[in-house]
């Protein structure tokens, strides 16, 4: 496999004009190539970064230029790329049809910043082969919301516990349930759910909550790191907040709540959790993260959304938006890929 594609920012103009002269020779943002110096380019990884700090109070067209490393150097053209994703040409970038410039893209100006398009595969920071290695990591979560379900006994009273292993399909919630708690407990007892899912400040209520557990005694297998507690909810600091269709109140301090129905609940092969299936009839959101979509219905925002994020025994606030489906129906314009 070939060096991964570097990726040059260039003024539009300055780039249209350079097919009449054969060669493009902007350095930077408004500096000339000059000789024994370089042309800025970078990696796929630094390219929003790179618009960031560097084209932010730009209001010019702007154009992404990807370019074959391999084919430069062919040209003879010199490319360095530093291990932090900074590249610099040696030279001008032919404009002369030889493979050099694999592809052009119009860059979007969005909301008051310019837009990094997703690349393909072929334009990203791909490892070579060698450069994965076997591990035996502790646990698979690499990166999915942390939430806070909350069950009920038979007399309606609630048990509220921290997740991570959750999927969503249609109206359907999947959600994976360790069978040793309270929670599996109230659910095979027929319990219906609710699901509240906190935003990154809320990550202490998680830690608070993974030493607690509703059953009394405390399972053998947890009593090494949990005690037994009948009412989490002011222990933790976190407040239920009643249900309209279901018994099990949701967590007020979480700004996306669903109420759902218990539909089915399936047995791991080993035995250690259950596969909850569990059908939304109700959504609660905070008015602070929705917006009108174009049909002018209320929508979850995804700019204003932000889920707490658990990967590998971390939290984390997520990152910054790098794109979105045409299906959305709060996305500015359709997705630029290409």
């Amino acid at each position: 496999m070939g060096a991964p594609r570097i990726h040059h920012i260039a003024i539009t103009d300055d780039w249209d004009m350079s097919e009449l002269a054969g060669e493009y020779g902007a350095a930077t943002r408004g500096v000339a190539y000059e000789p024994g110096g370089h042309i800025r380019a970078t990696t796929a990884s630094r390219v929003q970064e790179v618009l960031d700090e560097r084209y932010a109070d730009l209001h010019l067209p702007l154009t992404l230029v990807t370019l074959d490393p391999g084919r430069l150097e062919d040209a003879g053209i010199p490319v360095e790329v530093d291990a932090d994703g900074t590249a610099r040409i040696l030279g001008e970038i032919p404009r002369d049809g030889s493979g050099v410039v694999v592809e052009t893209t119009a860059l979007q100006y969005v909301d008051g910043r310019w837009r990094a398009p997703a690349l393909d595969a072929a334009g990203a920071d791909l490892p070579e082969p060698d450069d994965h290695v076997v591990i035996e990591p502790e646990t698979l979560y690499i990166g999915t919301p942390a939430f806070l379900i909350v069950t009920a006994d038979v007399d309606g009273r609630p048990n509220v516990a921290p997740a991570s292993s959750y999927w969503a399909l249609g109206r359907m919630l999947v959600l994976g349930i360790e069978t040793e708690g309270k929670t599996a407990d109230n659910l095979l007892a027929g319990s219906d759910l609710t699901v509240s899912v906190p935003s990154p400040d809320l990550w202490p209520v998680i830690v608070r909550l993974a030493t607690l557990t509703g059953r009394n005694p405390v399972p053998a297998a947890k009593a090494h790191r949990y005690r037994f507690e009948p009412d989490k909810f002011p222990v933790v600091g976190i407040t239920p907040q009643p249900s309209d269709l279901v018994v099990p109140p949701r967590v007020r301090e979480c700004r996306l709540q669903f109420e759902a129905r218990t539909r089915r609940l399936t047995p791991a092969v080993d035995g250690g959790y259950l596969m909850v299936e569990a059908e939304v009839v109700r959504v609660h959101a905070a008015s602070s993260i929705v917006r009108e979509d174009r049909h002018g219905e209320l929508q979850v925002d995804p700019a204003r959304w932000h889920p707490l994020v658990y990967a590998f025994r971390h939290f984390f606030d997520r990152g910054d938006e790098v794109g979105w489906l045409a299906s959305s129906r709060t996305a500015p314009h359709a997705p630029v890929v290409d």
